[in-house]
């Protein structure tokens, strides 16, 4: 048991190393050759190291990403941090909390998954990441909820949060009373879905993991929702119906075996951040990455390329793979 708990807290260690430290570029890479033969042989030295040492959780793994944090979401005991308690901007994440104010609700039973809710103009005017959704236009709660967590929909956010607290600001004033009870002391929202780049809204590694922590111990759930891949809804509208396709802006979902979450975020101010979660057998993992910086500028990609993901195994398995994680430059996810 503690041989394992050792080998996926590595893994996990590895995976905040590759989120939030800048890609090198080997005169092999920049030649088109492969150098991911030595990069295994690197990872299986590592791997056969923690079989008898677990890995040291003060040491400095050199991340380039300013904030970060690494907890084990069960007990809530942080494994590795740094400058975990910075006050920075959030970006999308921010929507985790929208996610736990809506699970509340559903939970009192004020809520069902199976009402609608109508989109207002307000609502439908939310620029960036959105899933088009008309004014008046109605879907479910459920859809609602995966219009958040998968395409991270900055209007479907502003509808939910209108429907259950009749404005945005008043729902954000229950976002920020949440926060406070949470004791997220370093915590302030200015709205419902990250989009602003205002300097009043902002948050720490620290206190997005406490709030993802919330969300996925009490509301499990929001796991079979922030896995989905892709998923198709259906926007019915004056116009008539029309089909739109769910992608989810987590790449990590695919890249990385046993990833079920949770959320992305991106702006110019924030930078990239992630609260990502990785289960394995009895353990889950919950790591947040907040402000990776844009390090290959320069591509087709708006905002560049986020980073590599390399998949560092369980005991002696070891499968590398690399995965572009792109802004769409529009607003704020990969």
């Amino acid at each position: 048991m503690k041989r394992r708990t050792r080998n996926i807290v590595w893994s996990l260690l590895m995976i905040l190393a590759l989120l939030a430290a800048p890609l090198k570029v080997t005169a092999a890479e920049q030649n088109g050759e492969s150098s991911d033969k030595q990069q295994n042989e690197t990872t299986e030295q590592k791997t056969e190291e923690t079989e008898e040492t677990a890995p040291e959780m003060t040491t400095d793994l050199g991340l380039a990403s300013p904030s970060v944090l690494l907890m084990e979401a069960q007990t809530g005991t942080v494994l590795y941090e740094k400058n975990a308690s910075e006050q920075r901007s959030p970006a999308s994440i921010t929507k985790i909390m929208t996610l736990l104010l809506i699970f509340e609700e559903l939970e009192k039973g004020t809520l069902q998954l199976t009402d609608e809710v109508t989109t207002s103009a307000h609502a439908r005017s939310m620029g960036g990441s959105q899933v088009f959704l008309e004014e008046g236009e109605k879907q479910t709660v459920e859809t609602m909820i995966k219009c958040i967590v998968v395409a991270s929909g900055n209007d479907a956010s502003v509808a939910m949060a209108e429907h259950i607290a009749g404005t945005e600001s008043e729902f954000v004033s229950r976002m920020n009373q949440k926060a406070k009870e949470l004791g997220m002391n370093d915590t302030k929202f200015e709205d419902c879905c990250g989009l602003t780049d205002s300097d009043g809204h902002y948050t720490t590694a620290a206190d997005v993991a406490k709030m993802s922590r919330e969300l996925i111990e009490r509301f499990p759930q929001i796991l079979n929702y922030s896995s989905i891949w892709m998923e198709e809804i259906t926007h019915v509208t004056q116009k008539g119906s029309k089909p739109f396709t769910l992608t989810n802006t987590n790449k990590l979902i695919r890249g990385y075996e046993g990833c079920v979450g949770l959320k992305t975020g991106s702006t110019s101010k924030a930078k990239y951040c992630v609260s990502a979660v990785a289960k394995k057998n009895d353990l889950t993992m919950l790591a947040v990455v907040m402000g990776a910086p844009d390090y290959r500028p320069g591509t087709r990609s708006p905002a560049g390329t986020f980073g590599c993901l390399r998949k560092a195994g369980y005991g002696r398995t070891g499968i590398c793979g690399r995965i572009p994680l792109s802004c769409d430059g529009r607003d704020g996810d990969w």
